[in-house]
């Protein structure tokens, strides 16, 4: 687990860019075009009933780093919701875009702006899928976090 120091510049969007992702053929399409994704999407919240009869449909948070083809990065929450009656329990798949996500520059700031991110009215990301967060991150070249505040001011 490596920690930032204050000069640390690079973002999450420089670390996708940096993965050189976009060869073969493309993930998928979008009204924005055509992306590969940088990293295996993550599971960053599980929640609702077990989709099944009455109880409330199964709902499965992921995180998708998303390179276009137009150099464009966009780092977007998918939720897949799945239920044995369908569309009437519930069942789809959704996805939105957390714009400030690409301009995080530790593990630490990617969970702070997930925990703010809704979608239909509901959190997107649960801490206790922190680890995967970090081990995302460190993936791709982040630190976890900056130094502590008073770490910084002893060591000047």
């Amino acid at each position: 687990m490596k920690n930032a120091t204050s000069e640390t510049t690079k973002t999450l969007a420089d670390c996708i860019r940096a993965t050189k992702c976009r060869k073969g053929p493309a993930v998928g399409t979008t009204k924005n075009g055509a992306f590969w994704l940088a990293a295996e999407p993550i599971y960053i919240r599980h929640t609702g009933g077990d989709g099944i009869g009455n109880n409330g449909a199964d709902r499965k948070y992921s995180l998708e780093l998303r390179h276009y083809r137009d150099d464009k990065v966009r780092c977007a929450v998918h939720l897949e919701a799945t239920h044995q009656n369908g569309d009437w329990g519930g069942a789809g798949d959704w996805w939105n875009t957390v714009g400030p996500l690409g301009d995080c520059r530790t593990a630490e700031e990617m969970q702070v702006v997930l925990l703010g991110f809704q979608m239909d009215s509901e959190h997107v990301y649960s801490s206790c899928f922190a680890d995967e967060i970090e081990r995302l991150a460190e993936m791709l070249g982040l630190p976890v976090s900056m130094p502590a505040p008073d770490e910084e001011a002893i060591n000047a």
